[in-house]
């Protein structure tokens, strides 16, 4: 009996497919990398691949496909399956040095799409020359939105999801929320705000764009400019002030193409800003005759330029006005640019705020009776006037007004008033305030000082020789040393706690009140024996006030009456 055998061939599974991983890398000279070559199905029969480059004098390849970085550049490694010819690729990039990734953006930050569609994200990584610019792509709610290795996206339900993009190197994050929606929601138009604005050449605002309806599915806008030398507008809305000049700016929806614009007024260099509660306002200023860059914005879609000026004052100031309608929402900011303005008036007009301290150019500024509670001038450097008196301040700043020289900030509630840089003042007038400390030993020029109505306890005027009047009524003082003041000639200072006054050298001396103080007989006499002798001054004019004293009814007055004083009980 004879056996038999009978071959039976093996069953052969062929290769459908490769994959490469990373389909992608960044190399330094020099250094290696191993790709992985995954053969498909993993049960092929032959899974055996050969590698190859495009350009060897980038990257070399070895047959177990293992990279080789040599020079800066970019190839392609292909890796080919003996079974079937199938390809696969890596992009490498080999670069001197290593760049690294300081952050991430997408493209767009949101966006909306029906069920079913599409959209890829634009990652760009900074800087642009970074080396490895590799991302990785995540979504916190794929029943919603997915998103695949590339950053395309794919909407599956109605809802809200989060995706976002990190960077391999740093894991740098940027995310765009996607909002899914089951039908196209149509735009049916769209509002900027503000409609009107107006800006100083550089400074920069970013318009808002508001879609109608807030639920429509496509929200992108594109911006525009009419005029670039005037304004600039970048794709998220912020506007740049290039020059003098008026630009109007427009956003256009990308569903249904409606617009909306905004009018932008550029001006100059010098700006003042302003906020009002009243229904009227007026004011003056002094400009040149000759100006292309003044406008005022009256907060209300109005403005005006030189040429809408009310009137022209005898002394040259220009006067403008502007009455509000019924329907305007108060308080309104008011704002005036150029760079010519000298003087500004503007008492009297329920001003809650003001701000000049980017007009350096103005000498002269009232501001009184009003209701500002905080003024800082010493960006004006040039400022040798103000006023701002019957006010709400609590806080004045004057350092930076070396060539101030008139100060009038009466009936404020100021607790601090700092002048010693403002060595040029010869006029300051500060009664009816909070103050408890007044220091003016810097201010030698000075010659009118009125410091009443105020909480101080010492006051010295040493070094203020040049005064001719002090005032420094009601305050809590306890001695006054008038002595190196030769040239005063009128002197307040009643309402005080003093004891005694040497008038010893104060031969200008005509008006002397020192009522209501703690002088006894005997001190009032010893102040009538300093008096400057008035005798032969033909008018009998000169004043002194001791009544409110304690030693007021037993004086000896005719001691000063033979000098030429009449004595006021």
């Amino acid at each position: 009996m004879v056996a038999c055998t009978k071959n039976s061939e093996e069953l052969v599974i062929p290769v459908t497919g490769v994959t490469l991983d990373p389909p992608a890398a960044s190399l330094l000279i020099g250094r290696t990398l191993t790709l992985d070559a995954a053969v498909e199905p993993a049960e092929a029969t032959n899974k055996t691949v050969t590698w190859s480059t495009d350009d060897d004098q980038i990257v070399t390849v070895n047959s177990e496909g293992e990279l080789t970085a040599v020079a800066p550049g970019t190839t392609t490694i292909t890796t080919t399956t003996v079974d079937g010819k199938f390809t696969a690729t890596c992009t490498v990039s080999v670069v001197e040095e290593v760049i690294p990734v300081t952050g991430v953006s997408l493209d767009p930050p949101a966006a909306s799409l029906l069920v079913g569609r599409m959209l890829t994200l634009d990652a760009a990584i900074e800087p642009a020359e970074a080396t490895n610019k590799t991302v990785t792509w995540s979504t916190d709610d794929d029943q919603i939105v997915t998103v695949n290795s590339t950053g395309e996206l794919t909407a599956v339900a109605p809802g809200t999801a989060t995706i976002t993009a990190t960077t391999v190197d740093g894991k740098f994050t940027a995310t765009c929320t996607v909002t899914v929606v089951e039908e196209a929601i149509s735009v049916t138009g769209v509002i900027l705000d503000p409609p009107a604005a107006t800006l100083l050449v550089g400074e920069t605002m970013t318009l808002d764009a508001a879609v109608e309806p807030a639920e429509a599915t496509n929200k992108t806008v594109t911006w525009s400019t009419d005029d670039d030398q005037v304004a600039t507008i970048n794709s998220t809305g912020e506007l740049t002030a290039v020059a003098p000049g008026t630009a109007t700016i427009t956003a256009t929806t990308v569903d249904g193409k409606f617009t909306a614009t905004c009018t932008v007024t550029v001006a100059g260099t010098g700006v003042i800003t302003m906020t009002t509660m009243a229904s009227y306002v007026w004011f003056t200023m002094s400009i040149p005759f000759e100006t292309d860059d003044f406008i005022i914005d009256w907060g209300n879609g109005y403005t005006s330029n030189i040429n809408d000026a009310k009137s022209v004052l005898p002394n040259g100031q220009r006067m403008f006005d502007r009455h509000y309608s019924s329907e305007s929402t108060f308080p309104l900011n008011i704002t005036i640019f150029g760079s010519n303005i000298v003087s500004l008036s503007c008492s009297n007009q329920q001003l809650t705020y003001l701000d000049v301290s980017r007009y350096t150019a103005l000498t002269y500024l009232s501001c009184d009776n009003n209701k500002i509670t905080s003024l800082d001038v010493s960006s004006n450097s040039a400022l040798t006037y103000l006023s701002c008196s019957y006010n709400k301040l609590t806080s004045l700043n004057v350092s930076g007004n070396p060539e101030l020289t008139n100060l009038d900030c009466r009936c404020n509630q100021l607790k601090t008033l700092d002048v010693s840089n403002n060595t040029a003042l010869t006029d300051l007038v500060c009664f009816g305030n909070q103050l408890k400390i007044l220091d003016v030993r810097n201010n030698t020029a000075l010659t009118n000082l009125a410091c009443n109505g105020n909480l101080l306890t010492a006051l010295d005027v040493s070094k203020n020789t040049a005064l001719t009047n002090l005032t420094c009524n009601g305050n809590l003082l306890t001695t006054l040393d008038v002595s190196n003041n030769i040239k005063i000639r009128n002197l307040e200072c009643a309402g005080n706690q003093l004891t005694n006054l040497n008038a010893n050298g104060n031969s200008e001396l005509n008006d002397l009140d020192c009522s209501y103080n703690l002088f006894t007989t005997s001190a009032l006499n010893d102040l009538f024996r300093t008096l400057p002798d008035k005798s032969d001054t033909s008018a009998k004019n000169n004043y002194i006030y001791i009544s409110g004293n304690p030693g007021a009814s037993e004086c000896d007055h005719s001691i000063a009456e033979e000098k030429g004083w009449r004595v006021v009980f």
